[in-house]
């Protein structure tokens, strides 16, 4: 069986700028020292903390942007930007970015912030709590799978929030984050209150049993309105969870196909395509806008006309012109 190399953008293109860790900080949470230090600028946690409460009827979410960098060892992302994802279709439980999405978050983040970095993306669950679900796991894994990306969840109804990080392999929660600002500023961070203080009535004693009877109907009543919602929303996650198996099931037959293909070494295959390597090596591309299967062939110096078939087959991909600015494209370098 042959082995494939693929080559990621995070080991080809290091940066060797040199990047300044906050000073002026406060701490959220317990720091745990194995997990990656993540630094929020408080003008950042505080646009997406009214941006969160903006609509709790829906998810909404957006692009973390800012800074990385490794210090002995240990990862660092300072987050500095936010970039709100627009064009989405949202619902009260989930979160899709369209095509539309994308195109506006580049154009965005090439027009605001031309020489910071995506570090991950941020999305709010409106009163179900700070977790990822399959579908939350499944964007990670595809658009934000470099070692340092993060997603910020923040539930606007609870008033919790919490990071998920890329740790031994696998996206878990973070213990703790900090706040920043530039030295001369005042870090002004408010616990979020679930109560409004009120103003102390003095009531008969009859008032007080009407409204403790008002209240109990009240609580029966959004009682069974919360049990629904949950059960929509666990319908859903199932559904997701099924398709997500369906594409898992379609991938791994893809590997199987490639890999009964790979025992045929040294010999043509029916689409003309013939492997005398023993490694292939592929390159991880992200189509731009614009972009055409010739021209990115020619940017990465790879003849189109002998490598066709192969690409088509790799990327699962039928018809050539049927491609989208976003995809990530795996790209034979031999």
């Amino acid at each position: 069986m042959k082995e494939i190399e693929i080559l990621e953008d995070e080991k080809i293109n290091e940066c060797n700028e040199i990047i300044n860790l906050p000073v002026n900080f406060v701490v959220v949470g317990e720091i745990d020292v194995n997990d990656i230090k993540i630094y929020i600028k408080q003008n950042v946690y505080k646009e997406i903390e009214k941006f969160s409460k903006e609509d709790t009827s829906h998810e909404r979410g957006g692009i973390l942007i800012g800074d990385y960098a490794e210090i002995n060892n240990k990862k660092n992302v300072i987050i500095s930007g936010f970039i709100e994802a627009r064009y989405t279709d949202a619902s009260a439980s989930t979160l899709t970015f369209t095509h539309e999405t994308w195109n506006y978050i580049h154009k965005e983040h090439e027009r605001l912030y031309p020489e910071k970095k995506i570090l991950g993306w941020q999305h709010t669950h409106p009163n179900y709590g700070i977790f990822l679900s399959d579908y939350d796991i499944f964007i990670q894994k595809n658009f934000f799978n470099l070692s340092w990306q993060i997603a910020y969840v923040v539930d606007p109804i609870a008033g919790t929030r919490g990071f998920f990080q890329w740790k031994n392999d696998k996206v878990e929660k973070t213990n703790g984050f900090y706040i920043f600002d530039d030295v001369e500023n005042k870090i002004d961070i408010k616990q979020v209150k679930s109560y409004e203080k009120r103003k102390k009535v003095s009531l008969c004693f009859i008032t007080r049993i009407f409204l403790t009877t008002i209240l109990l109907i009240l609580t029966v009543y959004f009682g069974i309105q919360k049990f629904n919602e949950i059960s929509s929303i666990n319908t859903q996650i199932t559904s997701e969870k099924d398709e997500l198996v369906q594409k898992l099931k379609q991938s791994n037959e893809l590997i199987q196909k490639l890999q009964q293909e790979d025992n045929l070494s040294k010999t043509t295959r029916q689409d003309n395509v013939e492997i005398t390597n023993d490694t292939l090596k592929l390159k991880v591309y992200t189509i731009k806008e614009g972009d055409t299967l010739n021209e990115i062939c020619k940017k990465n110096n790879i003849e189109y006309a002998k490598n066709k078939s192969t690409i088509l087959k790799i990327n699962d991909i039928e018809n050539e012109d049927e491609i989208y600015f976003g995809q990530t494209l795996y790209l034979p370098l031999d």
